[in-house]
Protein backbone atom coordinates (compact mmCIF):
# COMPACT_ATOMS: atom_id res chain seq x y z
CA UNK A 1 0.00 0.00 0.00
CA UNK A 2 1.74 3.30 -0.81
CA UNK A 3 1.97 5.80 2.01
CA UNK A 4 0.57 9.58 1.64
CA UNK A 5 3.23 12.29 0.91
CA UNK A 6 2.08 13.28 4.55
CA UNK A 7 2.54 9.93 6.07
CA UNK A 8 5.82 8.94 4.43
CA UNK A 9 7.51 12.55 5.56
CA UNK A 10 5.99 11.69 9.30
CA UNK A 11 7.28 8.07 9.07
CA UNK A 12 11.13 9.85 8.42
CA UNK A 13 10.74 12.03 10.95
CA UNK A 14 10.19 9.43 13.37
CA UNK A 15 13.15 7.35 12.24
CA UNK A 16 15.21 10.67 12.15
CA UNK A 17 13.68 11.17 15.91
CA UNK A 18 14.70 7.60 16.72
CA UNK A 19 18.32 7.80 15.61
CA UNK A 20 18.66 10.71 17.39
CA UNK A 21 17.90 9.31 20.48
CA UNK A 22 19.69 6.39 20.17
CA UNK A 23 22.58 8.64 19.39
CA UNK A 24 22.31 10.08 22.93
CA UNK A 25 22.65 6.99 24.70
CA UNK A 26 20.10 7.48 27.12
CA UNK A 27 18.94 4.68 29.25
CA UNK A 28 15.38 2.82 27.68
CA UNK A 29 12.39 2.89 30.59
CA UNK A 30 11.58 -0.55 30.83
CA UNK A 31 7.98 -1.29 29.66
CA UNK A 32 5.39 -2.23 32.30
CA UNK A 33 4.33 -5.59 32.49
CA UNK A 34 0.76 -5.72 31.79
CA UNK A 35 -1.10 -7.65 34.03
CA UNK A 36 -3.75 -10.01 33.84
CA UNK A 37 -7.58 -8.76 33.90
CA UNK A 38 -9.20 -9.50 37.08
CA UNK A 39 -12.35 -11.69 36.88
CA UNK A 40 -15.03 -10.67 38.72
CA UNK A 41 -16.14 -12.72 41.28
CA UNK A 42 -19.29 -14.27 41.26
CA UNK A 43 -21.84 -13.40 43.53
CA UNK A 44 -22.29 -16.24 46.35
CA UNK A 45 -25.23 -17.70 46.57
CA UNK A 46 -26.60 -18.11 50.14
CA UNK A 47 -29.27 -20.76 50.54
CA UNK A 48 -32.30 -19.24 52.59
CA UNK A 49 -32.02 -20.81 55.85
CA UNK A 50 -35.59 -22.61 56.78
CA UNK A 51 -36.82 -22.18 60.05
CA UNK A 52 -39.95 -23.73 61.36
CA UNK A 53 -43.08 -21.45 62.83
CA UNK A 54 -41.79 -22.30 66.72
CA UNK A 55 -38.41 -21.01 66.18
CA UNK A 56 -39.70 -18.16 65.00
CA UNK A 57 -42.20 -17.24 68.00
CA UNK A 58 -39.52 -17.69 70.45
CA UNK A 59 -37.20 -15.75 69.07
CA UNK A 60 -39.66 -12.92 69.10
CA UNK A 61 -40.53 -14.00 72.53
CA UNK A 62 -37.51 -13.73 73.63
CA UNK A 63 -37.09 -10.08 72.61
CA UNK A 64 -40.40 -9.11 73.37
CA UNK A 65 -39.44 -10.09 77.10
CA UNK A 66 -36.06 -7.81 76.93
CA UNK A 67 -37.53 -4.65 76.09
CA UNK A 68 -41.16 -5.24 77.23
CA UNK A 69 -40.04 -3.60 81.21
CA UNK A 70 -38.57 -0.59 79.32
CA UNK A 71 -41.69 -0.19 77.92
CA UNK A 72 -43.41 -0.02 80.46
CA UNK A 73 -41.41 2.77 82.53
CA UNK A 74 -42.41 6.07 83.03
CA UNK A 75 -41.17 8.52 80.83
CA UNK A 76 -39.80 11.52 82.37
CA UNK A 77 -42.42 14.12 82.50
CA UNK A 78 -41.94 16.76 79.86
CA UNK A 79 -40.95 20.41 81.54
CA UNK A 80 -44.06 23.06 81.23
CA UNK A 81 -43.31 26.01 79.50
CA UNK A 82 -41.88 28.77 81.76
CA UNK A 83 -44.70 31.06 82.72
CA UNK A 84 -44.55 34.65 83.74
CA UNK A 85 -45.79 36.36 86.34
CA UNK A 86 -46.91 39.74 86.02
CA UNK A 87 -44.10 42.60 86.79
CA UNK A 88 -45.15 44.16 90.42
CA UNK A 89 -46.60 47.52 89.50
CA UNK A 90 -44.73 50.30 89.80
CA UNK A 91 -45.82 53.99 91.90
CA UNK A 92 -45.53 55.74 88.77
CA UNK A 93 -47.43 57.27 85.74
CA UNK A 94 -48.25 55.63 82.81
CA UNK A 95 -47.19 56.59 79.47
CA UNK A 96 -49.71 54.40 76.72
CA UNK A 97 -47.18 55.91 73.27
CA UNK A 98 -50.44 54.68 71.06
CA UNK A 99 -52.20 57.63 72.66
CA UNK A 100 -49.63 59.77 72.08
CA UNK A 101 -50.53 62.37 69.42
CA UNK A 102 -49.05 61.82 65.85
CA UNK A 103 -48.67 58.36 66.56
CA UNK A 104 -50.16 55.28 65.39
CA UNK A 105 -51.36 57.24 62.30
CA UNK A 106 -49.93 56.94 58.80
CA UNK A 107 -47.17 54.81 59.52
CA UNK A 108 -46.12 53.62 56.35
CA UNK A 109 -42.60 54.23 56.16
CA UNK A 110 -39.94 51.35 57.35
CA UNK A 111 -36.73 53.22 57.72
CA UNK A 112 -33.93 52.38 60.37
CA UNK A 113 -34.04 54.09 63.34
CA UNK A 114 -30.71 55.45 62.62
CA UNK A 115 -32.33 57.52 59.94
CA UNK A 116 -34.58 59.08 62.23
CA UNK A 117 -35.12 61.92 64.38
CA UNK A 118 -36.71 61.55 67.69
CA UNK A 119 -38.44 64.77 68.88
CA UNK A 120 -36.78 65.32 72.08
CA UNK A 121 -39.06 67.89 73.68
CA UNK A 122 -42.36 65.92 73.36
CA UNK A 123 -39.87 62.82 74.68
CA UNK A 124 -38.83 64.80 78.01
CA UNK A 125 -42.89 66.32 78.41
CA UNK A 126 -44.67 62.74 78.20
CA UNK A 127 -41.98 60.10 78.64
CA UNK A 128 -39.48 61.00 81.22
CA UNK A 129 -40.19 59.76 84.76
CA UNK A 130 -42.74 57.24 83.72
CA UNK A 131 -43.52 53.44 82.90
CA UNK A 132 -44.49 52.64 79.39
CA UNK A 133 -47.29 50.32 78.64
CA UNK A 134 -47.65 47.92 77.38
CA UNK A 135 -44.02 46.24 78.24
CA UNK A 136 -41.51 45.86 75.59
CA UNK A 137 -38.57 47.11 73.57
CA UNK A 138 -41.47 47.24 70.59
CA UNK A 139 -43.67 49.55 72.21
CA UNK A 140 -40.65 51.76 73.24
CA UNK A 141 -39.11 52.11 69.64
CA UNK A 142 -42.68 52.09 67.69
CA UNK A 143 -43.83 55.41 70.27
CA UNK A 144 -40.37 57.36 70.14
CA UNK A 145 -41.20 57.25 65.78
CA UNK A 146 -42.99 60.44 64.17
CA UNK A 147 -46.28 59.57 62.64
CA UNK A 148 -45.63 58.33 58.85
CA UNK A 149 -42.58 56.39 60.34
CA UNK A 150 -41.94 52.59 61.67
CA UNK A 151 -38.89 51.93 63.15
CA UNK A 152 -36.57 49.45 61.86
CA UNK A 153 -34.22 47.75 64.84
CA UNK A 154 -32.40 45.30 65.89
CA UNK A 155 -34.87 43.48 68.61
CA UNK A 156 -31.67 41.50 70.08
CA UNK A 157 -29.47 44.79 71.31
CA UNK A 158 -29.82 46.86 74.34
CA UNK A 159 -28.40 49.84 72.78
CA UNK A 160 -30.54 51.60 69.88
CA UNK A 161 -29.05 54.18 67.54
CA UNK A 162 -31.29 57.31 66.35
CA UNK A 163 -30.33 59.97 64.21
CA UNK A 164 -30.07 62.64 67.03
CA UNK A 165 -30.04 60.64 69.98
CA UNK A 166 -29.20 56.76 71.70
CA UNK A 167 -31.49 54.79 73.55
CA UNK A 168 -30.24 51.97 75.93
CA UNK A 169 -31.87 49.66 77.25
CA UNK A 170 -30.69 48.19 80.99
CA UNK A 171 -32.33 45.04 82.83
CA UNK A 172 -33.09 46.19 86.58
CA UNK A 173 -32.96 42.24 87.43
CA UNK A 174 -31.20 39.71 85.20
CA UNK A 175 -30.57 36.02 85.83
CA UNK A 176 -27.58 36.67 83.34
CA UNK A 177 -23.87 36.36 84.83
CA UNK A 178 -23.61 40.04 84.16
CA UNK A 179 -24.44 42.17 87.35
CA UNK A 180 -25.67 45.77 86.05
CA UNK A 181 -24.50 46.86 89.66
CA UNK A 182 -27.69 49.05 90.31
CA UNK A 183 -27.45 51.39 93.41
CA UNK A 184 -29.04 54.16 94.67
CA UNK A 185 -27.84 56.91 96.92
CA UNK A 186 -30.02 59.40 97.72
CA UNK A 187 -31.91 60.82 94.06
CA UNK A 188 -28.91 59.29 92.36
CA UNK A 189 -29.00 55.72 90.88
CA UNK A 190 -25.84 54.18 89.83
CA UNK A 191 -25.54 51.26 87.48
CA UNK A 192 -23.05 49.85 85.07
CA UNK A 193 -24.07 48.32 81.46
CA UNK A 194 -22.29 45.56 79.48
CA UNK A 195 -21.34 46.44 76.00
CA UNK A 196 -21.28 43.17 73.56
CA UNK A 197 -18.53 40.41 73.00
CA UNK A 198 -17.79 41.34 68.98
CA UNK A 199 -17.44 45.47 70.39
CA UNK A 200 -14.34 47.19 70.75
CA UNK A 201 -13.24 50.65 71.57
CA UNK A 202 -13.52 51.68 67.66
CA UNK A 203 -16.80 50.11 67.28
CA UNK A 204 -18.32 53.06 65.42
CA UNK A 205 -21.91 52.70 68.20
CA UNK A 206 -19.10 52.59 71.03
CA UNK A 207 -17.22 55.12 70.03
CA UNK A 208 -20.40 57.20 70.07
CA UNK A 209 -21.79 56.58 73.14
CA UNK A 210 -18.60 57.72 74.74
CA UNK A 211 -19.42 61.08 73.27
CA UNK A 212 -22.88 61.40 74.71
CA UNK A 213 -23.66 64.15 76.64
CA UNK A 214 -22.09 64.20 79.87
CA UNK A 215 -23.55 63.71 83.08
CA UNK A 216 -23.03 64.90 86.86
CA UNK A 217 -19.81 63.94 87.66
CA UNK A 218 -20.64 62.40 91.13
CA UNK A 219 -22.38 59.32 89.32
CA UNK A 220 -19.82 58.39 87.11
CA UNK A 221 -17.80 55.30 88.23
CA UNK A 222 -13.70 55.13 88.93
CA UNK A 223 -13.23 53.11 85.96
CA UNK A 224 -15.95 54.62 83.76
CA UNK A 225 -14.58 56.98 81.12
CA UNK A 226 -15.84 59.24 78.52
CA UNK A 227 -14.80 61.01 75.45
CA UNK A 228 -15.08 65.44 75.57
CA UNK A 229 -16.64 66.00 72.18
CA UNK A 230 -14.58 68.53 70.14
CA UNK A 231 -17.43 70.37 69.60
CA UNK A 232 -19.76 70.55 72.10
CA UNK A 233 -22.76 71.87 70.29
CA UNK A 234 -23.35 68.59 69.00
CA UNK A 235 -23.74 66.40 71.95
CA UNK A 236 -26.13 63.46 72.09
CA UNK A 237 -28.51 63.06 74.58
CA UNK A 238 -28.85 59.61 76.12
CA UNK A 239 -32.44 58.27 76.18
CA UNK A 240 -32.17 55.58 79.15
CA UNK A 241 -35.07 52.61 80.10
CA UNK A 242 -35.03 50.32 82.70
CA UNK A 243 -36.80 47.03 82.24
CA UNK A 244 -38.28 44.96 84.78
CA UNK A 245 -37.11 41.34 84.00
CA UNK A 246 -39.91 38.83 84.45
CA UNK A 247 -40.16 36.43 86.92
CA UNK A 248 -40.19 33.10 85.36
CA UNK A 249 -41.28 29.66 86.97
Amino acid sequence: MELSEYEAKRQRRVQQNRRQLEALGLPKTPRRARTADRKKREPQHVQPTRRSLRQRQLRGNAARAETEPEAHQALAPRPKRAKSEPPTPLNLPVTLPEELPGTGEGKNRHVSSSQIEIRLEDFHESWLGTQVLPRGKQTVMQGLCPAGYVAKFSKMSGVQPWENAVVLFVNVESHSPYDNVFRQEGAAVHFQWFAQKRWHDESPLVVRLRKIKRGHEGLRFDESFYDKPQDETHEEPLLLFLRHTQVRR
